[in-house]
Parts: structure tokens; sequence; C-alpha cells
């Protein structure tokens, strides 16, 4: 087979110049001692699908016969990421060029089918949203490109299945059987299934890329950042500023999902030490409750204390399997040892009309207000507005005890990693492509109806037993 020429400005993934862990990444598998599985972790612009195409080319090039298949979340979106790679970034000469290439695109740049090597290998593209016409056991690689958009490995666990019973193994380098399932992945949730199988970034075939492993941005043979690799880390941190999308994009760091609602969240700056005693005698004590109870939904409970205009949220609650007077038997006795007793609360906002809650809350003395249940994106812009301006903060200790019962995520600083809306695909066919998934919302709805409903411009709820407290004063630091 004639080499594929790579273009000039494409450093080698196997020279001195490129990084150690490059180098051991690709050159495994370039002599056959590579892990089954490989994965390429890493922010925006770290080189990370075009060394998975360079390995994929090298082994094409260097094994007769090979079947590679290369899947995405959908496959519509094959034309405008992993395959514009190729030409764009990779090859030295365009792709309908056969004279140069010896390779063949069938289905055209606009709608890639499969990808014919002179050799009798051939590359096929394809999505996840048809998968099952795609047997794992007709393949001797399977790339997924940007895994962290897969919200569920079972569909990748059958193709792994049938890997491991197929072809794979008829060809060999240096007497190893040849399988390779690889992935590349933006970071996402740290509850994220990949992250997890990859036992949390630490397996021996996870490789978690920087900037410095790019080739064109650094050059390790000189020690140095290129011109390139400086302008795109300026680029990147004017991009993203400081919150969860930087510690993602431009560090790489495993700390909340893609399409986050609050990216602006700040854990540095937002997450902050409370003491009961920091309060001052005019805060205003409310409770934001999302009606729960059942297997599949906890009661989630958020204690908040708005001084000013702002809002601190200081303790927060989580338990399923309790009937509503067992969580309010154990929310005024967790007040009572919090330094916050009951005849402080002035408002209870709850998440809809459930009579035999509201009764209860009645009962003993609390001001009810209902949250409006259809005003989600209201909400969501609500604590937005908050956070942006750093008039939201949350304990450090806020949730004391976690139900071991319940596998989600719990409390605010858990949940606000993993509340994310639909990925652009799916929005672009949402009824609603303003709401987030409905899944790790329990604590962002219920500060969403204690916020937008409790907001500044309306006046506070007494409670029938209590005294109206008018808010002033600022939060002692």
């Amino acid at each position: 087979m004639r080499p594929i020429q790579i273009k000039d400005t494409i450093l080698s993934p196997f020279s001195p110049a490129a990084s150690p862990r490059l180098r051991h990444a690709l050159g495994a598998w370039r002599c056959g001692a590579g892990s089954q599985t490989l994965c390429l972790s890493g922010g925006r612009n770290c080189g990370k699908t075009v060394s998975l195409w360079l390995l994929l080319l090298d082994l094409h090039q260097r094994l007769p016969g090979l079947q590679s298949l290369i899947l995405r979340k959908e496959a519509a979106s094959i034309k405008h990421s992993v395959f514009k790679t190729l030409p764009s970034r990779l090859l030295a000469h365009p792709l309908g060029d056969r004279t140069q290439n010896p390779l063949k695109v069938h289905g055209g740049p606009n709608q890639p089918q499969h990808i014919d090597f002179d050799n009798g290998g051939q590359c096929v593209f394809g999505g996840l949203d048809d998968v099952k016409k795609y047997n794992g056991g007709e393949f001797d690689i399977i790339w997924i490109n940007e895994i962290h958009r897969i919200d569920s490995g079972e569909m990748i666990q059958e193709l792994l299945g049938g890997m491991a019973g197929g072809r794979g193994g008829t060809l060999r380098l240096n007497g190893r059987r040849h399988t390779l399932f690889m992935a590349d992945c933006n970071p996402a949730s740290p509850h994220h299934w990949w992250y997890k199988m990859g036992e949390a970034g630490t397996a021996d075939w996870w490789y978690s890329f920087t900037h410095k492993d790019h080739r064109e941005h650094y050059d390790w043979q000189q020690q140095n950042w290129t011109e390139l690799g400086l302008q795109t880390r300026h680029e990147l941190l004017e991009a993203y500023p400081p919150g969860f999308n930087r510690q993602r994009m431009v560090y790489g760091k495993w700390t909340s999902a893609e399409g986050l609602v609050y990216s602006m969240w700040d854990e540095n700056v937002h997450e902050v030490v409370m003491k009961r005693e920091d309060f001052p005698a005019s805060t205003y004590w409310a409770i934001g409750i999302d009606i729960g109870g059942s297997a599949k939904s906890p009661w989630a409970v958020t204690l908040g204390g708005r001084v000013g205009k702002t809002w601190n949220i200081y303790k927060e609650m989580c338990h399923r399997h309790l009937t509503t007077r067992a969580l309010l038997d154990k929310l005024e006795a967790n007040l009572e040892r919090w330094g916050i007793p009951p005849a402080l609360i002035q408002a209870v906002v709850v998440d809809h009309n459930n009579e035999s809650f509201r009764h209860d809350l009645a009962q003993r003395g609390y001001a009810v207000k209902l949250a409006k249940k259809k005003q989600v994106v209201e909400h969501i812009n609500t604590v937005k507005e908050c956070i942006s301006a750093n008039n939201l903060y949350v304990n450090k200790t806020s949730l004391e005890e976690r139900d071991e019962t319940y596998s989600q995520a719990q409390g605010w600083k858990e949940e606000v990693k993993s509340y994310k809306y639909e990925d652009e695909a799916t929005q672009r066919t949402s009824a609603n492509p303003d709401k987030p998934i409905q899944e790790n919302n329990h604590w962002m709805d219920s500060t969403g109806y204690l916020l937008h409903t409790l907001r500044l411009d309306e006046e506070p709820i007494p409670r029938e037993t209590g005294v109206v407290v008018r808010m002033g004063g600022r939060r002692r630091r």
C-alpha cells in the first residue's frame, strides 16, 4: 500500500518532539503491546482527535484488510466533526486525489459512509442512533468520538461484547490478538459512566491530555510553547471565564457535565464556610422543598438565609421513603440542632399543590407559598442572575447526611455539576429546547422555587405565629 501523506505541519506522534504521554499512548499500539481499550481525555484543542486519527491511519497502512468503525452519538454529525478533521488537518493532498492518496471515500464529504484503503482495509462511519446495524464482531477497531456525549454505556458494552467474540484475532501484530476499542472525550460530570468505567481516570488505558500533548502547541525537545500554543491558550482563557466550563475545557478536569445549566458557578468563589453566628438577626430564613418520598424521587429540602440581596444555602436534606409527617419531624429536629428554630422560618415554598403536604405545613404554623410548576425557565434565569451577581453562596457543609439508598447526585454541590441541557442535536428537535434534562434536578428545583418565588420585589410572607423580619444589614465575613 502506498504511504498516506500527512501535512508537514503535523509532527509524528512517535518523534522525540512529541509529549511522553502521547508517545506512550500511541507507541504501545504501534509495537503491538497496547491495551485492548484506549481513551484520550482532555480539554479543547489538546489534539485528541488528531492523535487517534494518526494511530488509526498508521494501523491501516501496516495491517492489510483491517476493518475499523468510527461512531458518534448521531450519524449526521460525522461530517462536521471527526471526518472533517481528516482532510482539513491531516492529509497533505485532497481526498479526491487518488494519484496521491491510497484511500477512497464513499458517500462524499457531505455524507461519508466509509473509506476504502488500497490494501483491502475499510473504515466505516456511523452513529449510535442507528447502532443496531453494526455488529462489533465485524470490526478489529471501534472508535467512539466524543464518548462523553453518550449518556448510557449499555450500547457500548454490546459493541465490546461483539468484538470479543468476533473477527478480532484474525489479524495479528507481533504475535498479539489485534482488537482495539478507543475513545476520545472532553471532561464531563464526575458521575459519568465512562469516567467511572475508567476508574475515575486512573485506569492504565486512560490518558489525560493537556495542551502540552498537542504536537503543534508544545515542543518537548526544546521544552517551549509554540506561538500557536500560546495563542490557543490565550483564546481559550478568553472564551471560558472562571467557572466549571474553564475547569473542563481549558484544564481538562472532570468537574461537571457538558451543557451545564449553571456554567458560571465557581466552587472556589461560591462554596464557602458558613457558621450560624455569621448570620445577623435580620436574616430572612426560608425553605424550598421539592416533594418526593418515592423510590425514584427523594425529598430535597433547601434551607436558605437571605441577607440583603444575598442568598446563602445554609443546610440541605435528602431522604427517600419518608411520609410527610416523618419528613417534617426530622426537619424540625434538624432546625433546632442548626440553631434556627421553626419559629424563625418565614416561608416554605413547595413545588406543587399537594393538599396533604400543605395541610401538614399549615397545621405546624408555616406560611406556604406555591411555586408555579411551569416556570422552570424563569426559575433558572433567576438563579443564574444571582450566581452571576455573586448573590448566591452554598455552605461547604450544607449536606450533613447522605441517603445511601439514593445513588444519584445529592445536594447543591453535586447536582450543580450534573444539571444540564439536552445536547445541541436533541435541542433542534425538542419542543422545549430551553428546559434541562429532568434528572439530577431536585435541589436545583427547590432552589429555583425559593429564589424565584421570594424575589426581592415581593413582600416577605410572615408565619401565622411568627414576626415579619425585614431584611437588612450585611453578611459578616
